[in-house]
């Protein structure tokens, strides 16, 4: 289970640290947070879902959801099911969850309500990472933030690359 594999993990991380820093800011710059928070491999929507329940104070402030393609698990124990899937993005589309932690699945072709605040946790690959998650943030005053960058394509590249399509 998830609890067993924390268990045997340091009890620090500078990426989980700046991760729940910057939640923390965005869950009290706005009365209704609504977060969509990408990471690349499907195992890491558990963890970082399970590091944010076990925070302090955002694990009262914060009732996220898991989502990507349920074809394969994200580990021999842990998957979601389409139903699963379903009920997650209902959950975000109704309120009852404020936070969807995906992976590139989120970022074209599903229906997603627009979000005030969209995270990168891990690096960004193209500039189509970069513009589609862009547009999952299209409440006003919405936020937008890589938590980490390739040194190969730094956000001021993916955002001229962004530029040079239009």
């Amino acid at each position: 289970s998830i609890n067993n594999f924390f268990d045997n993990q340091p009890r620090s991380s500078t990426r989980f640290k700046n991760m729940c820093t910057v939640l923390d800011e965005k869950v009290n710059e706005t009365d209704t947070f609504r977060g969509i928070l990408f990471v690349q491999q499907r195992i890491m929507t558990h963890i970082v879902k399970y590091v944010i329940e076990k925070h302090h104070y955002l694990g009262a402030q914060i009732n996220a959801r898991c989502l990507y393609a349920t074809s394969t698990p994200a580990s021999s124990t842990l998957s979601i099911s389409k139903l699963d899937a379903r009920v997650a993005l209902q959950d975000f589309a109704s309120g009852d969850a404020n936070l969807l932690i995906t992976t590139s699945v989120a970022e074209e072709g599903l229906d997603i309500p627009a979000a005030n605040c969209v995270i990168y946790f891990d690096p960004m690959n193209h500039a189509v990472s970069y513009v589609q998650g862009r547009g999952r943030a299209r409440q006003a005053n919405s936020s937008f933030v890589m938590l980490d960058e390739r040194e190969d394509r730094p956000a001021k590249m993916l955002a001229q690359q962004e530029v040079e399509q239009h």
